[in-house]
């Protein structure tokens, strides 16, 4: 992957198979990676996270302008972490992590799309202990003046939390209290936390902060 993003390759597909990942891969803006489906191209994350998507370097540096598809994602810690506008992440499927780290962290990012996410279904295997989807922001203006992110979907996501004190969305910006995270849509959201006697415990489904 990181041959052909050297190469300047902006388009790539994984073919069937397991690939691992140990160490983080930044995507430039405007990459597209496509895995074959999410049942049979699976990454193995040992590192901290998969992907970066990274702003854009030309232009306006709010952009970002790239997507994931296709994937399953089996993780140690994190999974992929979004920076800037017009992210698109759609059929990926998520199994391993731990209490610590998110599957996906959006950071300051706007015009957005998260769908058709799976998170810890499937059987024993496929059980997933990190957090789910975290939509953050750290920016203040220079004066300190609010900034706000979102003006996203996120749809047909189902997350199984298998671990305490673990939640499934949060939108939650960092740099409270002179930042916002709205206008986000939610279309289709389940989210579980089984437990032997009921929920697992400390842990949250869907937490709204300002």
């Amino acid at each position: 992957i990181e041959a052909a993003l050297s190469a300047g390759r902006r388009h790539l597909l994984v073919p069937n198979g397991a690939y691992l990942i140990d160490r983080p891969v930044t995507l430039p803006a405007g990459t597209r990676l496509m895995g074959a489906n999410r049942q049979s191209t699976i990454l193995k994350v040992t590192a901290t996270s998969a992907f970066i998507c990274a702003r854009s370097t030309t232009g306006a540096a709010d952009w970002c302008r790239s997507g994931l598809s296709d994937l399953t994602f089996e993780l140690a810690q994190g999974g992929i972490v979004c920076t800037g506008h017009e992210c698109t992440l759609e059929r990926l499927r998520f199994r391993g992590g731990d209490p610590a780290h998110w599957a996906i962290l959006m950071r300051d990012a706007n015009e957005c799309a998260i769908r058709d996410v799976s998170m810890g279904y499937g059987g024993a295997a496929d059980a997933f202990r990190g957090n789910g989807i975290w939509w953050d922001c750290t920016l203040t203006t220079g004066s300190g003046s609010a900034i706000n992110y979102g003006d996203s979907t996120v749809e047909e996501v189902s997350i199984k939390l298998g671990a305490e004190n673990t939640t499934g969305i949060r939108l939650q910006p960092t740099a409270l209290p002179t930042s916002l995270i709205n206008n986000i849509f939610f279309h289709r959201i389940q989210v579980n936390a089984p437990g032997a006697s009921g929920p697992l415990s400390g842990t949250v489904g869907i937490q709204l902060s300002q």
